[in-house]
Formats: structure tokens, sequence, C-alpha cells
């Protein structure tokens, strides 16, 4: 309450007046409390949904007088390879072109960007592989690979095109269990075999470039996020043909939400870029 509070600059007490004086109007109970937390109801997740949209409407006709100029902010979710590739270069060209424009851009793993767009705490999400949720209108995006490279100085640096099974032996730094890149290196793996050698992970791209870095294990990510390092010669790719799998990434809204203006043009902007 106190967060909600500042954000619609009121003192605590008039929110939760206000609050109150809503669910009287409504005849409903918005959140369920406990103690000093408030956790929304079913009724109120329905509430939130709607009042979301039209509070997105009303800032729209508020923009009206400004012309045609995009103005606004943006809240958007990506995981950590979209992130720190594809999309960070789209938010960046998309404000040069349009400088009234904010976006914010949350960082998680892909089942929380669906969490927070099916709660419209987010406008939009990017996740790394596609998702059939009926709660969610989705676009394909651009395509993505895995890649499992190493330190130039790694004996597997002098094995470039060998099999995942060989490879397999060695240890490993992974991103954790639940991005996509994980999830998808496992499923190869274990066609080949019953388990893996981790002895690095992290919620971190940057810290699983630097672990493999180091010079002691394998890594693999999102080939989007490696072309700098790759290019350097600071990392190895080791061109495994064995994961040469298709990887799609997906944008996702939320279902009968309003789009408005801002949203509908950035989703165009990104949709024009090429795999």
């Amino acid at each position: 309450m106190a967060k909600a509070a500042d954000e619609i600059a009121l003192s605590q007490s008039a929110a939760s007046m206000a609050l109150r004086d809503l669910e009287a109007h409504l005849g409903v109970d918005l959140f369920a409390r406990e103690g000093k937390r408030l956790l929304l109801s079913d009724y109120g997740r329905q509430v939130q949904a709607r009042a979301s949209s039209l509070l997105r409407q009303a800032e729209e006709l508020e923009k009206l007088t400004a012309g045609d100029e995009l103005v606004g902010r943006l809240r958007l979710g990506a995981t950590p390879a979209l992130a720190h590739s594809a999309l960070s270069e789209a938010c960046g060209r998309f404000t040069r072109v349009h400088p009234g424009v904010v976006i914010d851009l949350s960082v998680a793993a892909s089942i929380d960007v669906i969490a927070k767009v099916h709660r419209m705490s987010l406008d939009m999400g990017f996740i790394g592989s596609p998702t059939n949720r009926s709660d969610l209108e989705t676009r394909d995006w651009i395509d993505d690979r895995l890649a499992i490279f190493c330190a130039p100085d790694h004996p597997c640096a002098r094995r470039i095109g060998a099999c995942l099974t060989k490879l397999l032996a060695e240890d490993w730094a992974l991103e954790k269990a639940m991005s996509s890149e994980r999830i998808s290196l496992t499923m190869e793996a274990l066609k080949h075999l019953s388990s893996i050698r981790i002895v690095f992970e992290s919620d971190s791209i940057d810290a699983v470039k630097a672990a493999v870095r180091a010079g002691g294990m394998i890594g693999c990510l999102s080939r989007r996020t490696l072309t700098g390092e790759f290019a350097r010669g600071e990392l190895i790719d080791l061109e495994v043909p064995d994961l040469d799998v298709p990887r799609r990434a997906t944008i996702i809204w939320k279902k009968d939400s309003y789009q408005g203006q801002l949203q509908s043009a950035f989703l165009d902007f990104v949709g024009a870029i090429e795999g």
C-alpha cells in the first residue's frame, strides 16, 4: 500500500481508504488480507486486468493533444538471452526514433515473464520458445540457436566439431534450470547420457561466460549472446553438429487486453527485425 500510495501521490491512509471505498462500491473484496499483506482475490484479478486496460486508454486520451509523437512508458519482460542481445538493441533504436518513450525492461526466466504478462504487470514479453497458453496472444519472433563454447586454452578448443556425447563428459557452466537454453540443452543431452556434470550455474549470462573464460569448463548459451566474444577470440565456438536445434523466440501479450498506440508501434517495430 505504501508503494501504491507513493506512485499516485497520496498518503498511505488515503490510499487505503480509497481501496475500501472501491470495494464497498463494488460489493466485493478485491484483496484477501493476511496481517499486513494484501493478496489479490479471484475477483480482484479480474478487476485488475480490466482496470489496466482502461487506464491505458485514459493515458492515450490525455496524450491526444501532444500530436502524433509517441510518448509514454513501455513495460517489457524478456529472458536473459533476448534481453542481452536483439531486444536491447531494438529498444535502443526505438527510443532514438521516439525520444518521448521510456522503456522499462525486466529480465527473468520465461515462466516468470509469462506470469507477469498474465498479471498485466508487463505490457509485452519476449521468451525463448513457443507457448500454448490460452490466455496469451503470441507472435513468432527471431530465430536463435544454442552454442557450446569454451576458452581458447581449454583442451576442447582443439576439438571443434566434436560430437555432443564426448563433450558431456566435461565440466559444464550453465544458466539455472528455468532458462529455455538450459532446458533445450538438457533435452538433447539426455538422448546421449543420463546426466550432465554441472559445476557452475548462475542467473547471469555474464557470470557463465566469465566462468568458462577462466578455462576449466564448457558452456552453453544462446548464440546471439556470444557474437562479440567469438569475433574477438575470447571464447571458442565448438560448432557441435548434434546441437543444431532450431529455436524460435516468441512475443507474448495478454489476450483481450487493450493494445495502445505505443504498444502497437513497438510490436510492429520489433516484428520488422529479421531472424
